[in-house]
């Protein structure tokens, strides 16, 4: 008997594919409820810009689409050309959608994070079709400063009363999970999903030739430390190049340093998921620059640190909240400024050399706990806990097949 679930996430199928870390792991997921047998129905909640000169575009339902070769349906509410009006009415005017979204019979629900949109629509789903709600929770609300933003404290809100309801909260780190464990639900640690070209039989060794790559495929946010990048390139060692990805509110400055500084940074921009896989896989160190994470009440976890680590690179990084895996000797961690990062890289070759072996056990844990067959397991696991899994599923999960390293 196939089931229907309706997850609700900010995924926009109708705009180009981007390998941001937060689209990689929402598209992940819709796939594993997929291959457990479930028919996905998607609520897009991204509220996309309307194109120039369209003041609103109306709501959409029951779309066909695409993602990772399996066919699922998706819905988007109405969207306005000022996008912070249009999250707000969004989250006020459900009653059509939630009526709409009935019609479906869903046996199952599954939120992106504890936004006000999500959470309500999820909440009133739930309480008139009498199903279980999953939680990814991705950010704490009040993690990161919005300065005069109110909406933070509206998800605030409405996080409070999903605690009440949910029957699953995934955690990014095993910090909140330890914080929430008197929240009487289920719960399982979700920092990350690796795919399955991430998961090679062997690393490849790094430090091997005269120059150095570092690779840094997170947003071009100052939170997330991008801006310690800029500051450190006129400093970094003549043998280091610098290789950069992604979008963000620095890109105009990325821009401008990848012609002052031609020698030391590559910037690629927005690049599909199959070149940033190669990219990540030829460095010889990752950096993960995001601003300390306990100043956020370790309420979030980098997207791209456990892909950073399955890449086999040299993790350089800023203290991270834990993630039940032991990484005090295989990341080389910095505090965070640009002058600490250059002491890292002009120390990374040497730490690599006293520990290229923790290195490398920390890539094979990684992989194999995080890893997309052994997540889907635990998924699954959970999952049939709360209703009854489609007949094909137990069939659908298998174990990951590890690639071998063609370079």
């Amino acid at each position: 008997m196939k089931h229907t679930v309706v997850v609700i996430a900010p995924l926009a199928l109708d705009r180009a594919p981007e390998s941001l870390g937060a689209t990689a792991k929402i598209e992940v997921i819709i796939d594993i409820l997929r291959n457990l047998g479930f028919d996905v129905h998607l609520v897009d909640s991204s509220h996309p810009l309307v194109p120039p000169g369209v003041l609103w575009a109306r709501s959409i339902f029951r779309r066909a689409a695409d993602i990772e070769g399996n066919r699922i349906h998706w819905s988007r509410p109405f969207t306005v050309a000022n996008r912070r009006l249009g999250k707000l009415l969004n989250i006020l005017v459900l009653r059509s959608l939630v009526s709409r979204l009935i019609s479906l019979k869903p046996s199952l629900i599954w939120i992106y994070n504890a936004y006000a949109f999500e959470g309500r629509l999820a909440l009133k789903l739930a309480a008139r079709c009498q199903v279980p709600i999953i939680l990814e929770l991705e950010d704490l609300p009040l993690a990161r400063n919005r300065r005069l933003n109110p909406k933070p404290y509206l998800d605030e809100y409405y996080f409070r009363r999903l605690l009440k309801k949910v029957s699953l909260i995934t955690y990014v780190n095993h910090v909140l999970m330890k914080r929430y464990e008197h929240v009487d639900t289920r719960k399982l640690l979700l920092p990350s999903v690796l795919r399955n070209e991430f998961l090679f039989r062997d690393g490849m060794r790094k430090f091997g030739g005269s120059r150095f790559t570092l690779g840094y495929f997170g947003g071009l946010e100052i939170d997330k430390g991008a801006d310690v990048l800029l500051k450190a390139l006129p400093m970094i060692p003549p043998t280091w190049q610098v290789v950069v990805t992604g979008r963000g509110k620095l890109k105009e400055e990325f821009e401008a340093a990848a012609i002052a500084f031609p020698d030391r940074l590559v910037f690629l921009g927005v690049v599909a998921r199959d070149r940033m896989m190669v990219e990540m896989r030829r460095c010889d160190a990752i950096v993960n620059p995001h601003r300390p994470i306990s100043a956020m009440g370790d309420g979030v976890f980098p997207f791209k640190v456990c892909e950073s680590i399955a890449a086999g690179a040299l993790l350089i990084s800023t203290p991270l909240p834990e993630i039940d895996v032991d990484t005090s000797r295989g990341i080389l961690f910095f505090s965070g400024t640009s002058e600490s990062l250059v002491e890292a890289l002009m120390e990374s070759q040497k730490f690599y050399s006293m520990h290229g072996t923790e290195v490398e056990h920390l890539r094979a844990i990684v992989c194999e706990r995080f890893g997309r067959a052994t997540v889907e397991r635990n998924i699954a696991e959970e999952i049939s806990h709360l209703v009854s899994l489609p007949v094909s599923a137990s069939s659908n999960v298998g174990p990951a097949t590890p690639v071998k390293d063609s370079q």
